[in-house]
């Protein structure tokens, strides 16, 4: 995406730094959301207020963190705890390797999951620090970021029946040879296509600094000082040359009594 001006607050709206109550709903009308997305990409004919960036950066969270919990649902265990260990334990039982990368797969997507979640709070925090010093926001980052939460939204729901059979095979896996399926299992690592076609893409880095440097505000010079200045340079102008003359006549002055 092409850098694209600062978003400017409105402070007509709601402040973004109002605390939230508790009742307050975590999702916005999709409707709205989109008019922001658009004001983002297109630029607003009216200003975007921090509390509809806000709740923009929400609403696109919602469905990763939505697809997060199904996968987790389905595991039935927090898939952060599954790591190189239980793929041993895993083979060694026998469970096919489609089944291992399934649930590896599965971890990595809950870890960006988690990613994007940090990236999200921190976006909203400075959100709140722009409006609160009437800065703007980097447009193409909150774009960016909006798009990779589509994205992975996407990944992690096309993930979910993948994950549901290798729960199965997890629970009932068929008798085979240990060191075959450990094999299977070791030719897939990080960064190479399984069978579904899914990547092993992961969040990476830390948040992007979105704001705008603070505007340096002309200081305002009275007229009355204006005109004092003005006369004090006309001033100097006209009484240089005298001075000057006077430091060389003061020059020769001393040089005469010394050679006397």
């Amino acid at each position: 995406l092409k850098r694209c001006n600062a978003v400017s607050f409105s402070h007509m709206a709601a402040s973004a730094g109002d605390n939230s109550s508790a009742g307050e709903s975590r999702t916005v009308d999709e409707r709205e959301a989109w008019k922001v997305r658009e004001a983002l990409l297109h630029g607003a004919s009216r200003p975007v207020s921090g509390k509809e960036l806000r709740a923009a950066l929400r609403n696109s969270y919602v469905s990763v963190s939505e697809g997060h919990r199904a996968l987790t649902a389905a595991w039935g265990a927090p898939l952060s705890l599954y790591d190189d260990s239980a793929e041993a334990a895993a083979a060694r039982r026998g469970v096919p390797a489609r089944a291992i990368i399934a649930a590896r797969l599965a971890r990595q997507l809950v870890e960006e999951s988690a990613c994007l979640g940090d990236l999200t709070d921190a976006y909203e925090a400075q959100i709140v620090m722009a409006h609160r010093e009437s800065r703007g926001v980097r447009r193409d980052v909150l774009l960016e970021h909006l798009d990779a939460c589509e994205e992975l939204a996407g990944r992690l729901r096309g993930h979910l029946l993948e994950l549901r059979a290798a729960r199965a095979s997890y629970d009932s896996p068929p008798i085979v040879g240990a060191a075959a399926a450990a094999d299977a299992v070791g030719g897939m690592r990080e960064g190479e296509v399984d069978a579904t076609g899914a990547t092993f893409a992961r969040a990476s880095g830390g948040p992007t600094v979105i704001l705008e440097p603070v505007k340096k505000e002309l200081i305002s010079v009275p007229p009355m000082l204006r005109s004092l200045w003005r006369g004090v340079k006309k001033t100097s102008n006209e009484l240089m040359p005298r001075a000057l003359e006077l430091a060389v006549d003061a020059v020769d002055f001393c040089l005469a009594a010394t050679s006397g």
